[in-house]
């Protein structure tokens, strides 16, 4: 008999049994409707899951619609790292249970990876130069000047309120993600709030504009930077060096001259002096001549007359 493709046939050998086969299928028919539960209980905490999800959507598109918000109201400069830092500059940062949390630790291998590979940080130091104008003056009870820096995740980073000096000078530690597409997605807020504090109106509004604002990214950059200012301090040295060279020779030169100056002058002197004691002794001799000779001629004029 020929047997149709995809069919078969067999002949069982069904034995007979003594055992409670209606508690096999009493326990059979609980496992089942156990399954049916669990999947329902799946399906109410995707649920859940699903509209948490949702709520923490609307909160970050809330959170970025107030970050941008703050940015348009205020004076922000925004500074991407990937613009400043080269990505095989990064060090990457082995300590990566500082950044796994517990539900994580529960991860398989392979989500475990796939997080570490995207939650790998690498530190970047940023160091920050602010200058304002020279002619910067604020009356505190009208207005308020204060610094922010935020990065990418709406952390302030560093906060400075009430600015009164003309130059300020700070760094901060930044964390980005070394994974290649996130990494280039971090960036750095730098805002300054110039706030109205007396809303009166016979106060004039003051404004402020920043002389220079100058930003390192990175320790590459911040050593090129203190090798450069090295290189200038020696320069300036060098300068230095040559001034104080040539003010030396031109003291040199100046005591050499009073020297020979006064030599002369000594010389000038003795011979004014002399000169000055020969005419002092023909004054005296000329004097003492005219006054012998007035004598006679009135002696004489006298004797004339008679008169002695």
């Amino acid at each position: 008999m020929e047997v149709p493709l995809g069919s078969m046939k067999n002949s069982i050998n069904i034995l007979e049994k003594y055992n409670n086969h209606q508690k096999n299928l009493n326990s059979l028919k609980k496992e089942q409707n156990q399954i049916i539960d669990s999947q329902k209980n799946k399906k109410k905490i995707q649920n859940q899951l699903n509209k948490i999800n949702n709520e923490k959507e609307n909160l970050i598109n809330n959170f970025n619609e107030l970050l941008t918000k703050y940015n348009e109201e205020n004076t922000c400069l925004r500074y991407y790292i990937n613009e400043y830092v080269r990505y095989t500059d990064l060090i990457v940062s082995n300590n990566y249970k500082n950044y796994v949390t517990k539900d994580e630790e529960e991860m398989n291998e392979d989500e475990k990876n796939k997080y570490l590979l995207e939650h790998k940080y690498s530190n970047v130091i940023v160091s920050i130069q602010v200058k304002l104008d020279d002619d910067f003056t604020r009356d505190d009870q009208a207005s308020q000047l204060n610094f922010n820096i935020f990065d990418k995740e709406g952390n302030i980073l560093r906060r400075k309120n009430n600015l009164r000096q003309h130059s300020m000078q700070l760094a901060i530690s930044l964390y980005v993600n070394t994974n290649s597409e996130l990494f280039n997605k971090e960036y750095i807020d730098i805002c300054f709030e110039n706030v109205r504090i007396d809303q009166s109106w016979k106060v004039r509004k003051q404004s402020s504009k920043f002389a220079k604002l100058n930003i390192d990214f990175g320790i590459p950059e911040l050593k090129k930077n203190y090798e450069k200012s090295t290189e200038n301090i020696k320069i300036s040295k060098t300068k230095i060096k040559k001034l104080q060279d040539e003010v030396e020779f031109i003291y040199d030169q100046f005591v050499n001259i009073l020297i020979k100056d006064e030599e002369i002058l000594r010389n000038i002197n003795e011979d004014n002096l002399t000169n000055l004691s020969i005419l002092n002794t023909v004054t005296i001799v000329i004097i003492i001549l005219a006054s012998t000779f007035e004598l006679i001629w009135l002696y004489r004029y006298l004797k004339y007359e008679k008169l002695i």
